[in-house]
């Protein structure tokens, strides 16, 4: 049984491709975070967040390179030596903070940071492969959570440069918070619209391909496809919720055991760690 990790444990950015590169399959790297990555954090009892999840709750660019800094650990996946992912181990390195590399096995080494370990995986998922490349993941990230004060984590350390530093108090004036709030909000309702209409444009595609039968399949903000009568949970605590039963302007439609009906809107803090997982 994959233990799930409590409200204490560390934190885990996931610095890898979020689209489909030349040559993968659609939606190869959501599999590879989601039957790889997140298991193996989940048994080395780390939280981890992808760069998608950041963005699908809303948060502007600055957040997400906070993330990256502040974050206990990275693990960064260099298959198809995506730019953006280099680009976010650059951020890291800069700040000589630990790295857990990966990378599929068709992918080269990077030739900057191939003095650095790298777990390599099977990228065909097989059941046999992605158990065995769980486990080496784990201990990856359990041995590099372990603090060291002789660890290398970057070039920087190596170079005897010393590393980069984030200034201890970074004051924003009144009109810059109420800016950064509004741009907040602005995202917020425009990510829920943009929801509700790819949901409406899922939902009359079905229709019209399957003999004019309408399915409920829809699309969480967070990524996770639903259908009827899935269960949906509150990932940020594990918490089962009730069954899905469809998303409107109104927000996501849940009925719980007893049948009752409860309605979570887009405004709801909840809405954007709805899942159909508990973790």
């Amino acid at each position: 049984m994959v233990n799930e990790p409590n409200k204490s444990s560390k934190s885990c950015f996931i610095a890898m491709p979020i689209s489909d590169p030349l040559g993968y399959d659609s939606g190869h790297f959501r599999r590879v975070y989601e039957h790889l990555i997140r298991p193996a954090c989940t048994k080395a009892r780390v939280t981890p967040l992808r760069a998608d999840d950041v963005k699908a709750a809303n948060y502007i660019v600055l957040d997400i390179l906070q993330r990256i800094i502040n974050a206990d650990l990275v693990v960064c996946d260099l298959s198809g030596r995506n730019p953006n992912v280099m680009y976010e181990v650059g951020v890291r390195q800069a700040f000589n903070l630990p790295i857990v590399f990966i990378k599929d096995q068709r992918t080269e080494r990077v030739f900057d940071i191939q003095g650095f370990r790298t777990v390599d995986y099977d990228e065909s998922l097989r059941i046999d492969c992605v158990n065995r490349d769980i486990e080496t993941l784990r201990a990856a990230i359990e041995a590099t959570m372990q603090p060291d004060h002789n660890d290398v984590n970057s070039l920087v350390k190596l170079l005897g440069i010393s590393k980069a530093e984030l200034p201890k108090n970074k004051e924003v004036s009144a009109d810059t918070a109420l800016i950064l709030a509004s741009i907040r909000d602005i995202s917020e309702r425009l990510a829920g619209i943009e929801q509700i209409q790819y949901n409406k444009l899922i939902s009359t595609t079905e229709s019209n391909n399957i003999n004019n039968r309408k399915i409920s399949s829809f699309l969480l903000i967070g990524g996770d496809s639903v259908s009827y009568g899935d269960g949906i949970y509150d990932k940020s605590g594990g918490t089962w919720l009730g069954d899905f039963n469809s998303i409107d302007s109104m927000g996501v439609i849940i009925k719980d055991k007893n049948g009752k009906v409860l309605i979570i809107p887009p405004e709801d803090p909840s809405y954007k760690t709805l899942s159909a997982v508990p973790f």
